[in-house]
């Protein structure tokens, strides 16, 4: 259900080849999503707090890289202030509760730490997408759905037999469709 007491459908849409799949709406569906369109520790097949786990083990990594990186900073960079008045510091508070939503830093911090692109689906012909990874990696690309700008759930293919998949590439007609209407 979203913030506005509407049911949320996660059925097949695009003639059954794609699902939207449910997460947790604790403040960290952004990493739950993550998590599950990776389908990293094979979360796809776990259920409950064993899912929702994977997400939050997630956050705690990626948060551990950020701290790790801005202790590294001169002291007059860590305490700069950006535009919404907070410094790096306070961001990284922010970052690592997971009670708060991931914003567009935590969507690049992210894109970075796991190599791969992410395609944030606002409404069909608004997108957002974190610059491509230039990496020995191969091409990866997750797309999730951001749910009246509140809530994240991976957008994932089902293919003839069945079987689902998360992850794209940057050639993908998906990705490209969705990169020529943002």
């Amino acid at each position: 259900m979203n913030c506005n007491g509407r049911i949320l459908k996660h059925s097949k849409f695009a003639c059954g080849k794609f699902k939207r799949l449910y997460t947790f709406a604790d403040g960290s569906c952004f990493f739950h999503s993550v998590a599950m369109a990776l389908n990293l520790d094979n979360c796809m097949q776990k259920t409950g707090n064993a899912k929702r786990e994977v997400g939050l083990e997630l956050r705690k990594k990626i948060c551990s890289t950020y701290a790790n990186y801005v202790a590294s900073l001169d002291d007059d960079i860590r305490l700069a202030v950006d535009k919404e008045g907070k410094c790096i510091i306070q961001s990284i508070d922010d970052a690592c509760n997971p009670r708060v939503s991931a914003g567009e830093e935590l969507w690049r911090l992210t894109s970075k730490f796991l190599c791969i692109t992410i395609v944030v689906c606002e409404s069909p012909g608004k997108s957002y997408i974190t610059p491509d990874i230039k990496s020995d990696q191969p091409d990866k690309t997750i797309i999730l759905a951001w749910i009246n700008r509140n809530h994240f759930e991976p957008i994932i293919m089902i293919d003839k037999s069945g079987n689902s998949q998360g992850v794209f590439t940057k050639h993908s007609r998906i990705v490209k469709a969705i990169r020529r209407r943002s």
